[in-house]
C-alpha cells in the first residue's frame, strides 16, 4: 500500500479503537503474520484468497468483537445519564426516563457503538428491520423523541449527534468530542 505500511496503519488503529482489524496481505511469512496478530489485528488473510473467505473471516471478526462489546459492563453512566442494558432502564437527573422497547433498542444500538458513525440505512435495518432501510422520516422522528428523553437540551443535543446526509453517532464521552471514529454501513449489517 502506498504511505504507511499496513503495520504502521494497524498500530495507529489500535492505539485509538477497538474497531476489528482483518490485514490483507502478499506476505505469507510466518514473521509478518505474527508481527500483525501482535499489533492488534484480528485475523491476517494472504493473497491469493477467495471473496467467500474473506466476507467470512471479516463476518468472524465483527461477530467476537460485538460478543466482546456485550461481555463489557451493561451499565453506562455519561454525566448525568445512566443506562442499564440489562434491565432497559435509563436515569437521566436521578429521574428515570420511560423508553418504548423500540427507543431502548435505538439507544442500546447507539451506546454500544460510541463514536462511530451509523448511516441511516443501518439503523433502520437493526432497529426495525430491512422493510424500513429506507424510511428516514421515521428514524428522525424516533430520534427527536429520544433526544427529548436523554439530552439536557434536545435542542441542542450533545450526545446524539447528527451527521448530515450520512446517519447518527452516539457522542461517547458526552462533550461532543470523538465524533466519527468509524462509519458502520448498510453493507456491515448484511454481514453480522
Amino acid at each position: 500500500m502506498p504511505g504507511p505500511n499496513g503495520v504502521e496503519v494497524c498500530r495507529a488503529i489500535r492505539n485509538s479503537s477497538d474497531v476489528p482489524i482483518v490485514v490483507l496481505s502478499g506476505h505469507a511469512r510466518e514473521s509478518d503474520k505474527v508481527n500483525a496478530l501482535d499489533l492488534g489485528a484480528d485475523d491476517y488473510v494472504t493473497k491469493p484468497f477467495g471473496v467467500a473467505e474473506l466476507v467470512a473471516r471479516v463476518g468472524a471478526a465483527l461477530r467476537r468483537s460485538q460478543a466482546s462489546h456485550t461481555q463489557q459492563s451493561n451499565l453506562i453512566t455519561i454525566g448525568s445519564l445512566v443506562i442499564d442494558i440489562d434491565s432497559h432502564r435509563v436515569m437521566r437527573d436521578g429521574v428515570e426516563q420511560s423508553l418504548t422497547s423500540t427507543e431502548f433498542r435505538l439507544l442500546s444500538l447507539l451506546v454500544r457503538n460510541p463514536d462511530r458513525v451509523l448511516t441511516h440505512r443501518y439503523i433502520l435495518q437493526c432497529v426495525w428491520g430491512n422493510s424500513f432501510a429506507e424510511d428516514r422520516e421515521y428514524l428522525r422522528a424516533y430520534m427527536y423523541r429520544l433526544r427529548k428523553k436523554i439530552e439536557e437540551e434536545p435542542g441542542n443535543p450533545v450526545l446524539i449527534q447528527n451527521v448530515p446526509g450520512v446517519g447518527y453517532t452516539f457522542v461517547g464521552t458526552g462533550d461532543g468530542s470523538g465524533v466519527g471514529a468509524g462509519l458502520y454501513t448498510d453493507h456491515q449489517a448484511n454481514l453480522n
